[in-house]
C-alpha cells in the first residue's frame, strides 16, 4: 500500500463521451488509485481553458504518472516536442478499440516515447513497430460503475442487449462512396448468414502512409474502416435479427430495426453506459454479439462474468477457458446454435454465480500493469 500520496493525473476528452464509457472508466481508475494511496487529479478537456489548466498543472506538479483515457491527448506537444517526453513523465492508456479506427489511429500516429499503450485488440501487432512508445496486449477490463435510477425496470428483463448497429443499407451506402462494387459484393456475400466477420478481413498489412492491404485490396485506412464497418453491420444485423425473435429487451441505436415478427422489446433511444450496466446486472442474461472482435473478450462480457450474471456470447478462443468454469457463460458459433441458446436462456431465472468462481476482469488489472511497468523502468 502506497502511503506517501504521490500525484496521478487522469485526462479525458469531455466532448466525445456521449454514452458515459470514458467517465465510467475514470471513475473506477480514480477509486482504485485512491485506495492505493494516490492523490488523483482529473482533467476533463472540453474548452481551450481546460487545456491551459492541464498544461499548467503538468508543469507545476510532479506527477508519478498520467493516464489518458482511450489515448486522447497522448500527443500533446509544445515547441515541436512531445510534452510528456519533454517533462520525462510516464503516460499510459488502455485502448479498447482496434488501431485502424480513424479516431484511434490519429492518436497512435503521434505518440511520445514515454507512452505505454495497453491494447485490448490482438491486432495491435500489425502497427506496434511502426509507431512510438511501448505496446502491450492485454484483456478488456470490466466497467462496474452504474446509474441506479432507471425507467426501464417496469417488468423483469430476461435477456438484455445494448449496442450500436448501422442499417445494412446505410453501411453499404457509406462503403459504396469509396469502394469498388466487387469488393462490396464479396463482403456482402461472405457475411450473409454469418455470426462472425471472415478471418481474412482481420489480416491487415500496414503499408505506411495510412494505407493497408487486406486480401487483394489496397485501401486508405478510412476506406478500410468503411469496409470493416460494412462487414460488422451485416454480421451484427444477422445476430440481432435472431435475438429479436426471442424474449429480450434491446436498446439499439444507429439505424438497425427489428424484423416484423419480433418478440423483443425494442428502443432506438440512446442509453448511458452506467444505466446499461445497471439494467444488465438486473437481467437473467446479458447478450453480446461480439461482432467487433475476432478473439477478444468485450467489455460487456467481462463485466457480466465478473458480477456473476449469465452471459451469451459468440464462441472464440479468448472465451474458451471460461466456458468450462460453470453455466454462467453460454456460447454460440452459428446463427442456428444461437437460436438454441436463446431458447434455453428463455426458461432461466435471475441468478448469480458464487464469487469464488467468477473471473477477475477488474480495472485493477490495468492499474497493476502500470505499476509493473513503472517498477521495471526504475
Amino acid at each position: 500500500m502506497r502511503q506517501d500520496k504521490p500525484l496521478v493525473a487522469l485526462i479525458a476528452n469531455g466532448g466525445i463521451d456521449h454514452t458515459g464509457t470514458h467517465r465510467a472508466n475514470l471513475y473506477q481508475i480514480k477509486a482504485f488509485l485512491e485506495l492505493d494511496g494516490f492523490a488523483v487529479h482529473v482533467f476533463w478537456i472540453r474548452l481551450q481553458a481546460d487545456m491551459q489548466k492541464l498544461v499548467r498543472a503538468l508543469h507545476s506538479h510532479s506527477y508519478h504518472f498520467v493516464h489518458c483515457e482511450q489515448g486522447h491527448y497522448l500527443g500533446l506537444a509544445m515547441d515541436g516536442e512531445f510534452l510528456f517526453d519533454k517533462l520525462e513523465l510516464p503516460v499510459f492508456t488502455q485502448l479498447r478499440d482496434h488501431w485502424f479506427y480513424p479516431w484511434v489511429w490519429r492518436n497512435l500516429k503521434s505518440l511520445p516515447n514515454k507512452a505505454t499503450i495497453f491494447h485490448t485488440s490482438e491486432l495491435y501487432a500489425q502497427v506496434a513497430s511502426r509507431v512510438n512508445g511501448s505496446h502491450v496486449h492485454t484483456v478488456h477490463t470490466s466497467q462496474l460503475y452504474k446509474k441506479r435510477e432507471t425507467d426501464y425496470l417496469a417488468r423483469p428483463i430476461n435477456i438484455f442487449y445494448s449496442g450500436t448497429c448501422r442499417s445494412i443499407a446505410d453501411a453499404t451506402s457509406m462503403a459504396s462512396e469509396r469502394l469498388e462494387g466487387t469488393a462490396i459484393e464479396r463482403i456482402v456475400d461472405e457475411c450473409a448468414g454469418a455470426c462472425r466477420i471472415p478471418d481474412w478481413v482481420w489480416e491487415i498489412e500496414f503499408l505506411g502512409d495510412d494505407r493497408v492491404r487486406v486480401g487483394d485490396l489496397e485501401l486508405d485506412l478510412p476506406d478500410y474502416y468503411r469496409f470493416f464497418e460494412l462487414a460488422r453491420s451485416i454480421v451484427r444485423s444477422n445476430i440481432l435479427n435472431v435475438l429479436a425473435k426471442h424474449d429480450a429487451t434491446m436498446f439499439v441505436k444507429g439505424g438497425w430495426t427489428p424484423v416484423k415478427d419480433a418478440k423483443a422489446s425494442f428502443s432506438n433511444k440512446p442509453i448511458s453506459f452506467p444505466e446499461s450496466n445497471f439494467l444488465a446486472s438486473h437481467s437473467a442474461c446479458v447478450f453480446s454479439d461480439q461482432a467487433t472482435f475476432r478473439n477478444e473478450i468485450g467489455e460487456r462480457v467481462a463485466t457480466a462474468l465478473e458480477i456473476g450474471t449469465r452471459v451469451i456470447a459468440r464462441a472464440n478462443t479468448g472465451l474458451a477457458r471460461y466456458v468450462s468454469q460453470g453455466k454462467n457463460l453460454m456460447v454460440y458459433d452459428s446463427l442456428e446454435s444461437l437460436s438454441d441458446v436463446l431458447d434455453a436462456c428463455s426458461s432461466m431465472t435471475l441468478g448469480k454465480s458464487d464469487p469464488p468462481s467468477r473471473p477477475n476482469f477488474g480495472i485493477q488489472r490495468y492499474i497493476g500493469d502500470i505499476y509493473d511497468t513503472l517498477d521495471a523502468g526504475s
